[in-house]
Protein backbone atom coordinates (compact mmCIF):
# COMPACT_ATOMS: atom_id res chain seq x y z
CA UNK A 1 0.00 0.00 0.00
CA UNK A 2 2.63 2.61 1.18
CA UNK A 3 4.35 1.99 -2.42
CA UNK A 4 1.12 3.44 -3.93
CA UNK A 5 2.90 6.84 -2.59
CA UNK A 6 4.94 7.33 -5.71
CA UNK A 7 2.41 7.25 -8.02
CA UNK A 8 -0.80 8.53 -6.66
CA UNK A 9 -1.01 11.68 -4.85
CA UNK A 10 -0.61 11.21 -1.22
CA UNK A 11 -3.79 10.40 0.76
CA UNK A 12 -4.23 13.19 3.53
CA UNK A 13 -3.07 11.12 6.86
CA UNK A 14 -5.82 12.76 8.90
CA UNK A 15 -9.01 14.42 8.84
CA UNK A 16 -8.84 18.75 9.32
CA UNK A 17 -10.73 17.27 12.81
CA UNK A 18 -7.57 15.22 13.99
CA UNK A 19 -5.54 17.85 12.70
CA UNK A 20 -7.38 20.16 15.17
CA UNK A 21 -7.66 18.28 17.99
CA UNK A 22 -3.39 17.55 17.62
CA UNK A 23 -2.53 21.14 16.85
CA UNK A 24 -4.87 22.23 19.79
CA UNK A 25 -3.03 19.39 22.34
CA UNK A 26 0.33 21.15 20.42
CA UNK A 27 -0.33 24.50 21.11
CA UNK A 28 -1.09 24.18 25.14
CA UNK A 29 2.20 21.99 25.39
CA UNK A 30 4.20 24.78 23.47
CA UNK A 31 2.18 27.59 25.86
CA UNK A 32 3.10 25.81 28.50
CA UNK A 33 6.52 25.51 27.81
CA UNK A 34 7.22 29.07 26.33
CA UNK A 35 7.53 28.53 22.75
CA UNK A 36 6.08 29.56 19.54
CA UNK A 37 4.41 27.29 17.07
CA UNK A 38 4.47 27.61 13.59
CA UNK A 39 1.46 27.82 11.23
CA UNK A 40 1.01 24.20 10.13
CA UNK A 41 1.54 23.67 6.72
CA UNK A 42 -0.46 22.49 3.34
CA UNK A 43 1.20 18.89 3.19
CA UNK A 44 0.04 15.76 4.75
CA UNK A 45 3.14 14.25 4.88
CA UNK A 46 5.01 13.73 8.49
CA UNK A 47 6.74 16.48 7.53
CA UNK A 48 3.40 18.63 8.69
CA UNK A 49 3.64 17.06 12.18
CA UNK A 50 7.22 17.80 12.83
CA UNK A 51 6.48 21.07 11.16
CA UNK A 52 3.29 21.96 13.67
CA UNK A 53 5.00 20.41 16.91
CA UNK A 54 8.38 22.71 16.53
CA UNK A 55 9.14 21.73 20.43
CA UNK A 56 12.52 21.96 19.89
CA UNK A 57 14.32 19.40 18.11
CA UNK A 58 11.90 16.63 16.20
CA UNK A 59 13.31 13.69 14.45
CA UNK A 60 10.48 11.78 12.00
CA UNK A 61 10.85 8.77 10.25
CA UNK A 62 9.03 7.10 7.26
CA UNK A 63 9.54 3.36 5.75
CA UNK A 64 8.90 4.89 2.74
CA UNK A 65 11.78 6.94 0.60
CA UNK A 66 9.54 8.89 -1.49
CA UNK A 67 7.35 9.81 1.81
CA UNK A 68 10.93 10.73 3.49
CA UNK A 69 11.66 13.06 0.51
CA UNK A 70 8.14 14.99 0.42
CA UNK A 71 8.23 15.78 4.07
CA UNK A 72 11.99 16.75 3.71
CA UNK A 73 10.47 19.29 0.96
CA UNK A 74 7.95 20.55 3.27
CA UNK A 75 10.52 21.62 6.10
CA UNK A 76 13.40 22.39 4.23
CA UNK A 77 14.96 25.24 6.46
CA UNK A 78 14.29 23.70 9.43
CA UNK A 79 17.15 22.92 11.24
CA UNK A 80 15.66 21.17 14.46
CA UNK A 81 13.83 18.73 11.90
CA UNK A 82 15.38 15.19 11.31
CA UNK A 83 13.60 13.17 8.55
CA UNK A 84 14.78 9.30 8.06
CA UNK A 85 13.82 6.56 6.28
CA UNK A 86 13.31 3.95 9.24
CA UNK A 87 10.17 1.85 9.99
CA UNK A 88 8.98 1.00 13.59
CA UNK A 89 9.98 -0.42 16.20
CA UNK A 90 13.79 0.07 15.07
CA UNK A 91 14.17 3.12 14.29
CA UNK A 92 12.13 4.76 17.39
CA UNK A 93 14.85 6.71 19.39
CA UNK A 94 17.35 5.37 21.78
CA UNK A 95 17.63 8.82 23.60
CA UNK A 96 15.22 10.21 26.12
CA UNK A 97 12.19 12.52 24.55
CA UNK A 98 9.63 14.42 25.70
CA UNK A 99 7.05 13.23 22.97
CA UNK A 100 6.21 10.99 20.64
CA UNK A 101 3.20 11.47 17.55
CA UNK A 102 1.83 8.49 16.54
CA UNK A 103 -0.85 8.97 13.18
CA UNK A 104 -2.53 6.47 12.03
CA UNK A 105 0.07 3.52 11.75
CA UNK A 106 0.08 1.49 15.11
CA UNK A 107 -3.24 -0.71 13.51
CA UNK A 108 -0.82 -1.75 10.73
CA UNK A 109 1.80 -3.47 13.31
CA UNK A 110 2.02 -7.02 14.30
CA UNK A 111 1.78 -8.39 17.78
CA UNK A 112 5.31 -8.46 17.98
CA UNK A 113 5.82 -4.98 16.51
CA UNK A 114 3.49 -3.23 18.49
CA UNK A 115 4.24 -4.76 21.88
CA UNK A 116 7.57 -3.78 21.01
CA UNK A 117 6.92 -0.25 19.91
CA UNK A 118 5.17 0.23 23.06
CA UNK A 119 7.58 -0.67 25.42
CA UNK A 120 10.51 1.47 23.19
CA UNK A 121 8.50 3.98 23.41
CA UNK A 122 8.28 3.80 27.20
CA UNK A 123 12.15 3.18 27.65
CA UNK A 124 12.13 5.88 25.05
CA UNK A 125 10.01 9.02 27.10
CA UNK A 126 11.47 10.67 30.14
CA UNK A 127 9.50 10.97 33.21
CA UNK A 128 6.40 13.11 32.08
CA UNK A 129 7.12 12.92 28.54
CA UNK A 130 3.87 12.27 26.33
CA UNK A 131 2.81 9.77 23.54
CA UNK A 132 -0.11 11.34 21.27
CA UNK A 133 -1.60 8.34 19.24
CA UNK A 134 -4.18 9.20 16.86
CA UNK A 135 -6.06 6.21 15.14
CA UNK A 136 -8.61 6.19 12.44
CA UNK A 137 -11.68 4.66 13.24
CA UNK A 138 -12.16 2.96 10.02
CA UNK A 139 -10.62 -0.46 9.52
CA UNK A 140 -8.26 -0.51 6.68
CA UNK A 141 -8.36 -3.75 4.97
CA UNK A 142 -4.38 -4.32 5.30
CA UNK A 143 -4.13 -3.54 8.91
CA UNK A 144 -4.26 -6.79 11.08
CA UNK A 145 -5.74 -5.13 14.01
CA UNK A 146 -8.44 -2.26 14.69
CA UNK A 147 -8.53 0.82 16.08
CA UNK A 148 -9.51 -0.55 19.74
CA UNK A 149 -6.93 -3.25 20.26
CA UNK A 150 -4.00 -0.30 19.05
CA UNK A 151 -5.92 1.99 21.35
CA UNK A 152 -6.15 -0.25 24.34
CA UNK A 153 -2.96 -1.48 24.13
CA UNK A 154 -0.90 1.28 25.32
CA UNK A 155 -3.91 2.07 27.83
CA UNK A 156 -3.00 -0.56 29.37
CA UNK A 157 0.91 -0.29 30.34
CA UNK A 158 1.66 0.31 33.89
CA UNK A 159 4.17 3.27 32.86
CA UNK A 160 1.69 5.29 31.44
CA UNK A 161 -1.10 7.45 32.25
CA UNK A 162 -3.75 8.67 30.40
CA UNK A 163 -3.97 12.30 30.22
CA UNK A 164 -7.07 13.21 28.13
CA UNK A 165 -9.11 11.25 25.15
CA UNK A 166 -10.96 12.49 22.16
CA UNK A 167 -13.26 9.61 21.00
CA UNK A 168 -15.52 10.59 17.57
CA UNK A 169 -16.80 9.18 14.62
CA UNK A 170 -13.99 9.90 12.63
CA UNK A 171 -10.94 8.98 15.45
CA UNK A 172 -9.90 8.11 18.87
CA UNK A 173 -6.68 10.42 20.24
CA UNK A 174 -5.29 9.43 23.65
CA UNK A 175 -2.53 11.68 24.91
CA UNK A 176 -0.65 9.36 27.32
CA UNK A 177 2.09 10.66 29.83
CA UNK A 178 5.01 8.29 30.96
CA UNK A 179 5.09 8.06 35.03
Amino acid sequence: MRSLLESAPPKPLASDRTAAVIGAKLRNMAATSGLALPQPGDGDTIGRWSALAALGRQVAFDPVPIAVQRARAETTGLSHVDIRVGAMPAALPAQPVDLLVYSEILYYLGDEGLTETIERSVTALRRGGQVLAVHWRHRAPEAPRDVWDVHRRPLGHEALDCLVEHVDEEFVLPVLRRR
